[in-house]
């Protein structure tokens, strides 16, 4: 008996390290936020998104019209994949609306290559790359400017 009373906290430990090795296996690479590159462009004025797996480009979009949501102004780009692909992902833009220079850019994607380096181009200007999960998930959050929230 006093052995089973010993192995409980032991069981209760292996399987509390389990789950969170689970986790971190299938969850998306937490990167920090990332700082924009010089070379983007204002993201007031960006039209064209790209997410590449080296070479190629897995998704794409055209930001959208800006709209007013509180305190920020955000651009949406829905994300299409290339052919035949079953990535799925979206980006969006964030201004500050008091201090428009305060920029973010966040693109998510899933259903990618499991543990893949992803590159972020934003008007043809590489803005950052990130790497999926062992599921195929991954995201990344660039900005610029000192109050972006």
């Amino acid at each position: 008996m006093a052995k089973t009373k010993r192995l409980g906290p032991l069981v209760a430990l292996a399987v509390v390290c389990a789950v969170a090795a689970a986790y971190a296996v299938t969850s998306p690479m937490q990167d920090a936020e990332q700082p924009l590159p010089a070379a983007v462009a204002d993201l007031a004025t960006v039209s064209q998104i790209e997410v590449r797996d080296g070479s190629s480009v897995v998704l794409s979009g055209q930001f959208g019209a800006e709209e007013v949501d509180g305190e920020e102004i955000k651009r949406m780009a829905p994300l299409t994949p290339a052919a035949g692909s079953a990535i799925k992902g979206e980006a969006e833009v964030e201004l500050d609306a008091d201090n428009r220079a305060n920029q973010e850019l966040e693109v998510s994607v899933e259903g990618a290559t499991a543990r893949a380096t992803l590159q972020v181009f934003v008007d043809g200007q590489l803005a950052g790359t990130f790497q999926t999960n062992a599921r195929g998930k991954g995201d990344i959050e660039l900005s610029r400017g000192t109050d972006v929230q």
